[in-house]
């Protein structure tokens, strides 16, 4: 938890300076798929941007469905602290599609909105960050908290792999958490000032989600007791919102948890959105031999262009079910750094 996302954070903040660098000099929402070409040689431009383009878009769609199915699983396992109501595989996947058809009703008919509620979303991520770095060590009875020792040298392996392949696996949850860093570059034709707006964007989003991210595991590194094994076993299906139950109670961790729900569903609205301006610009160019490329001045993309990404997050979820949490972060991970 602690170390792996140290490890992880020097490669994923010099990719993020790399984008960014690229971000300033050529902005547009084909983003690496553009470059690939744009920079390659004219012997292989053609095959690396199509590599590119779709691993790009593979990931896109790997990483809409990975975080649509984890607010799904907040959102039942709220109801299960709240009501003891027993989750299942079919209502996670239900949560998980209406989730995904709200987003896209949300960005066909109120995009300009998207954009000034994450604002306020984003401080809300802010506020939430701070409440489990300081607040829950503070409010964590004395027999759930761990000494420095057990914090930062403690090792235990539940992945059922040997302990130097687990330890590269933990590099998956930062790979996941900053993973989609160039997702602003896709919404770089709809910015203003955007040479200037989306490097700075990549930068201090990348910077603060590694920072904040590393404060958290240490703080939950310190209040979660030392039996992990019942934290993943428990009945609430979510290790994050367990580790909250044993501190806060169930009233307050509730309060707590339906402000994690609500930034997790933002994000995936945020998401949705920068992800299906990645794939309509690569059917563009990839159809552009066929239909006749035209300028969209509509920042609204149509149902039409919205359905078939959505379709495809979705059928991401169905085709696998218990390996997919993990393939899920690996395609995204694998893909961003290709």
């Amino acid at each position: 938890m602690v170390w792996g996302w140290v490890a992880a954070a020097g490669f994923l903040f010099t990719l993020a300076l790399a984008l960014a660098e690229l971000a300033s000099a050529a902005p547009t929402s084909g983003g690496i798929y553009y470059w690939a070409y744009a920079y390659s040689s004219d012997r292989y431009k053609c095959f690396l941007c199509w590599i590119v383009g779709y691993a790009n878009t593979i990931s896109n769609v790997a990483s809409v469905a990975s975080i649509e199915w984890g607010c799904a699983v907040q959102i039942m396992a709220a109801a299960q602290i709240g009501t003891g109501f027993e989750t299942s595989n079919s209502h996670l996947f239900g949560v998980f599609v209406a989730l995904l058809m709200i987003h896209g009703m949300m960005n066909t008919l109120t995009p300009k909105y998207i954009a000034k509620m994450q604002i306020y979303f984003t401080l809300l991520n802010v506020i939430l960050c701070c409440v489990v770095i300081f607040v829950l060590p503070a409010v964590t009875p004395r027999e759930l908290r761990n000494t420095a020792p057990f914090a930062f040298g403690e090792f235990q392996n539940f992945s059922g792999w040997e302990n130097g392949f687990a330890f590269i696996l933990s590099l998956l949850t930062p790979a996941w958490t900053s993973g989609s860093m160039e997702a602003a570059i896709h919404m770089s034709e709809e910015a203003i000032n955007a040479t200037t707006a989306i490097p700075f964007t990549i930068i201090l989003s990348n910077l603060s989600v590694l920072i904040l991210g590393w404060a958290i595991n240490v703080a939950l590194s310190f209040s979660m007791g030392n039996d992990i094994e019942a934290i993943i076993n428990s009945p609430v299906g979510q290790p994050m919102a367990t580790i909250l139950l044993r501190s806060f109670g169930k009233k307050g961790t509730l309060v707590v948890w339906s402000f994690v729900v609500l930034a997790q569903f933002a994000i995936g609205a945020g998401q949705v959105t920068t992800c299906s301006r990645q794939v309509i610009t690569l059917s563009f160019f990839a159809f552009a031999r066929i239909v006749q490329p035209h300028v969209c001045t509509s920042r609204c993309l149509p149902l039409p262009g919205m359905a078939p990404f959505l379709f495809l997050c979705g059928c991401t979820k169905l085709t696998s079910e218990p390996g997919l949490r993990f393939g899920a972060c690996g395609v995204v991970s694998f893909c961003q750094f290709c």
